[in-house]
């Protein structure tokens, strides 16, 4: 760069550069960085931002005065049905953003607040209102907490002022939720309040246009992944999986799994501060890679590129510590190798090999602890703090599920002797401990998976509206694509000739089908 022509230059670097981190050249009176970049130049002196100051003398004398919002606010009226959300503001002991309640309208273009803290001044206006909403409402989805505890996700809003690849991402998610949440998919358009409709077609253009930024930064990011960069750019790509399942859980949370868990395999050490931040995306990506071979068939899943097998049960018990489904990892891993097993049943000459080591996980299932597992503090960082019951439940659904989806994943097991009453007790079961988690907790969502394979098993019409019933209320309070297609897929089981699809080997007919989904 061009000395400054007066040759006098700061000592410091001006209040942009400093803001963004970027290398100031320090000329006199203006940084030519900024100019060059058509910003303008805050200078190298002290900066004064008057709020709420009240005038002494003059015609307006006792009143207050406050600076102008960073972005014009939008004259339009809000809707009637508009929701509630929240502000961002930096919470000075701890550096983080916290939230207070404000009413605004969801489908407003500009928005009407600016994040206090400097570091997002340079944030444009809508990206600062999905970041809002990252923090007040999509963090608590990732990990519930109590309000005594930050939540770790926060930690990514920092991060994404430095790497526009993390911030696109980030407003990408919380765009597209935004529009589920605003306009539920299974409410029909003619009850909708005047204006719903446009608010959500809003945040859904918002979030295809960061996503088609994220995906173009992405390929960039690949190919220059560097010690420095590497655990945001796994943060991206987790969080790209995590847009595919919000947007439906169909097809391309698949390529994502894939690029995270090779990008996992290379890895070298978290930097000092990273640590927390890789566990969250291993854990992430380690559940979903579970969860997703349950009913995706072999050739689409290859572990060896993502983790070691040796290693694979402590893997899962520090990923399931961090996973907001409440799976104990000891089931994880028998999902995992059922899901195997069921690969592997119908090769030639290995149907009774395979029928016995299905009765052996089954076997491994049934003696878990169940309360042993929900009275260990260690097994447990992302619910809240009194949710023992909640725990058991949990647990003893996906423990009890865990048996049924083997039952019905191994052809070999229909022939043994009361088959049909001992999936008929293990789902009468499995409903009883879904039951007993209230439709209040914060924690509802760990009733997902035993949900759907109790759906997946039953022909009985009383009990598939109840599945019905319960899905759609998940998918009212935590509006995920995935739970949509879930019960898609449900519905589509329902309409199969049970002879002609075999009602007892569904998960076979789910994987030969290959409707590539995934349930978490």
């Amino acid at each position: 760069m061009d000395p400054p022509p007066n040759g006098k230059t700061s000592n410091k670097a001006c209040h942009n550069c400093r803001r963004r981190r970027l290398r100031c050249d320090r000329s006199y009176p203006h940084c030519n960085k900024c100019l060059g970049a058509g910003k303008e130049c805050l200078g190298y002196g002290k900066l004064f931002r008057w709020i709420g100051a009240v005038a002494s003398r003059g015609k307006l004398a006792g009143r207050t005065s406050c600076a102008p919002d960073d972005a014009p606010r939008n004259p339009k009226p809000k809707p009637s049905g508009g929701a509630r959300t929240c502000l961002a503001s930096p919470d000075r002991e701890h550096g983080q953003l916290v939230c207070r309640q404000a009413a605004v309208d969801m489908g407003a273009v500009g928005t009407p607040w600016a994040l206090v803290d400097p570091v997002f001044q340079d944030v444009e206006p809508s990206h600062r209102r999905y970041l809002s909403y990252f923090t007040q409402r999509l963090c608590n989805e990732l990990m519930p907490q109590d309000s005594s505890n930050l939540n770790p996700f926060f930690n990514l809003l920092p991060l994404s002022r430095i790497h526009p690849l993390l911030q696109h991402t980030l407003v990408a998610v919380s765009a597209s939720h935004m529009s589920n949440l605003i306009k539920p998919r299974l409410r029909p358009a003619g009850q909708l309040p005047p204006g719903v409709e446009d608010s959500s077609r809003y945040a859904h253009q918002h979030a295809l246009a960061a996503k088609h930024k994220a995906l173009s930064l992405m390929r960039d990011a690949v190919q220059h992944i560097d010690f420095a960069s590497a655990d945001v750019v796994l943060a991206a790509v987790v969080f790209l999986i995590n847009l595919e399942l919000i947007d439906s859980g169909k097809h391309g949370w698949k390529a994502h799994l894939k690029g995270a868990g090779k990008i996992l395999s290379l890895l070298p050490p978290a930097l000092p501060g990273n640590e927390d931040l890789r566990d969250l995306m291993f854990s992430d990506s380690l559940v979903y890679f579970v969860m997703g071979s349950a009913f995706i068939p072999a050739p689409e899943f290859d572990g060896g590129p993502f983790f070691q097998p040796s290693d694979f049960p402590g893997m899962l018990k520090r990923a399931a510590a961090y996973s907001y489904n409440s799976c104990p990892s000891e089931i994880l891993e028998i999902i995992y190798e059922a899901s195997q097993l069921s690969n592997r049943a119908g090769d030639p000459g290995t149907d009774d090999d395979v029928a016995a080591a299905g009765l052996a996980l089954m076997q491994r299932a049934q003696v878990f602890d169940v309360e042993e597992w929900a009275n260990d503090e260690d097994n447990f960082r992302s619910l809240r703090a009194s949710v023992l019951q909640t725990r058991i439940h949990a647990g003893s659904a996906y423990r009890l599920a865990v048996c049924l989806y083997i039952l019905r994943s191994i052809p070999a097991l229909s022939a043994i002797k009361c088959h049909d009453v001992m999936a008929e007790a293990l789902a009468r079961d499995v409903i009883y401990h879904v039951s007993s988690v209230a439709d209040d907790d914060p924690n509802l969502k760990v009733i997902t998976w035993p949900t759907f394979v109790v759906g997946a098993d039953t022909t009985d019409p009383a009990r598939r509206e109840w599945v019905r019933q319960k899905m759609h209320f998940l998918a009212a309070s935590c509006p995920w694509g995935f739970l949509y297609t879930a019960m898609e897929t449900l519905q589509k089981l329902w309409d199969m000739d049970p002879d002609a699809s075999g009602q007892k080997c569904w998960v076979k007919t789910l994987k030969e089908n290959e409707m590539n989904f995934l349930v978490v």
